[in-house]
């Protein structure tokens, strides 16, 4: 459920529009490059791979992030909150991007403009993955002493 930081890098953050400092597992920083075009589709791409369990297209993944905005505003970090967050997937959200990605690993998901809200990056610390209820925990039977 949780993950090791025994994270490999990829290699995949040479491909991006943005530089990402910090050791893995600890807070890492995050800079877009002022000449690189927006975003036009949510995009997370492994930069560092983990170890663990693969995060589930529904249930929550625990994690911790630093975003940043396109035009270089630090949107702000779970590390100065003191804590990492539990977001649901499945539910249409940036974060979804994170589905299928190994416990234990840092994506770098890119987020396009919407509305009022300016493109964004994000550097996300993939900390651990709860799976959904199964199905057949409380089904029939499932309080029965026989």
């Amino acid at each position: 459920m949780f993950g090791e930081a025994d994270a490999r890098e990829t290699g995949e953050l040479a491909n991006l529009p943005m530089s990402v400092e910090g050791a893995l597992g600890a807070q890492p920083t995050l800079s877009i490059d002022p000449d690189a075009p927006e975003p036009t589709e949510v995009v997370g791409t492994v930069v560092a791979e983990g170890s663990g369990e693969p995060v589930g297209e529904t249930g929550l993944v625990v994690a911790a992030y630093h975003l940043a905005t396109w035009d270089g505003v630090d949107g702000g970090n779970t590390w100065a909150q003191g804590y990492p967050e539990a977001v649901p997937l499945g539910q249409g959200t940036p974060l979804d991007a994170l589905i299928g990605a190994p416990v234990g690993s840092r994506v770098v998901i890119q987020v396009p403009a919407s509305g009022t809200s300016p493109a964004i990056g994000t550097v996300v610390e993939v900390l651990g993955y709860i799976p959904p209820r199964d199905a057949a925990v409380g089904g029939p039977g499932a309080n029965s002493l026989n």
